[in-house]
């Protein structure tokens, strides 16, 4: 988006929400085309676009995250237009508005810092199970066959044909990528055989984890990015942050975190450590969703890295580690 356009955008929010003060600046988050910070005034504020959905979605997604905030939980506030509307018309496509809250995850606070974010969403949990009047919202396929997670897999074959690597390192690549196929293969007719999509359903982030999270010092400030909010299994929703939170040890946090090479391969206490954080604040789990939490977890991990194959010659070494963290 060139000055001009950044310009129109920002006289337009300005004018639709209107903010007090005066139209400072717009800045493009980096690598992601579809959110913007904004400055009006003294108050920072951040813009998503991009959001087409349905009457229904809307007050789905709109609800919950308004639920939270009003019991107090860490989520910023969604600002209404002066006509009322959650979601502005922005040439067809919606755009949210929140208050800018909190700082990004700090990988060196990476403990502390998940600890809080595993706590944060045993209380999203508790109280999104109480959550009703607001309507449903699935994804299309209801996700109960992990089809995200096999085109993720079939994805990273596609990113592998582009690389330029040695014979040697790319079938190395190759055979991880099998074995992820192939565990992802176990689980899914594990958990399809248990009809573990029947467990019930409650309100889940989709995406939560510790990146998704804004923090002050090693307390959440705010859970961000909720497009992906939807009925689903909890565990689903558990699995994704335990996956992310577990398995990404990357020292910097950028738009590519999730390498293979950086995968951590977590032991079992830590899983028991995350889990212990997150039943801090939780509804108890049942027996059904215990026995199936490990399969899920292996059904989600292509989501969380799948497609970050090794892109240089350097990178292919400890690549495994991927799939040793999904055996």
């Amino acid at each position: 988006m060139d000055n001009s356009s950044q310009s129109e955008l920002l006289d337009s929010l300005v004018a639709a929400y209107q903010l007090s003060g005066m139209p400072r600046s717009i800045e493009m988050i980096p690598h992601y085309d579809y959110v913007f910070t904004l400055t009006v005034g003294t108050q920072r504020y951040i813009a998503k676009t991009g959001n087409d959905w349905t009457d229904a979605d809307i007050r789905f997604k709109i609800g919950v995250q308004q639920h939270l905030h009003e019991i107090g939980y860490p989520i910023p506030a969604i600002f209404l237009t002066a006509d009322g509307e959650a979601l502005y018309d922005v040439g067809g496509v919606g755009t949210i508005l929140m208050e800018y809250v909190g700082s990004p995850y700090d990988p060196n606070r990476k403990q502390q810092q998940c600890d809080a974010a595993a706590t944060a969403q045993g209380w999203f949990h508790r109280e999104a199970s109480k959550i009703d009047g607001i309507g449903t919202c699935y994804w299309e396929d209801d996700d109960a066959g992990f089809e995200y997670s096999q085109a993720f897999n079939h994805n990273a074959r596609g990113f592998l044909a582009e690389k330029s690597l040695s014979i040697s390192n790319r079938q190395h690549v190759t055979d991880c990528i099998d074995e992820m196929e192939d565990l992802l293969r176990t689980a899914r007719a594990l958990l399809i055989s248990k009809d573990w999509f029947r467990l019930p359903h409650m309100p889940v982030h989709g995406e939560f984890s510790q990146y998704h999270c804004r923090y002050k010092g090693d307390k959440i400030a705010a859970v961000i990015d909720w497009d992906t909010v939807r009925l689903a299994p909890r565990i689903q929703d558990v699995a994704r942050a335990v996956d992310v939170g577990l398995g990404w040890g990357a020292s910097v946090e950028d738009h590519d975190s999730f390498r293979w090479q950086w995968t951590d391969v977590p032991e079992v206490a830590d899983v028991v450590h995350w889990i212990n954080c997150y039943r801090e604040t939780s509804p108890p789990f049942s027996q059904k969703e215990l026995e199936l939490f490990p399969y899920v977890c292996a059904a989600m991990w292509p989501t969380a890295g799948g497609s970050q194959v090794p892109s240089t010659e350097a990178e292919v070494a400890d690549c495994a580690r991927v799939v040793q963290f999904m055996r």
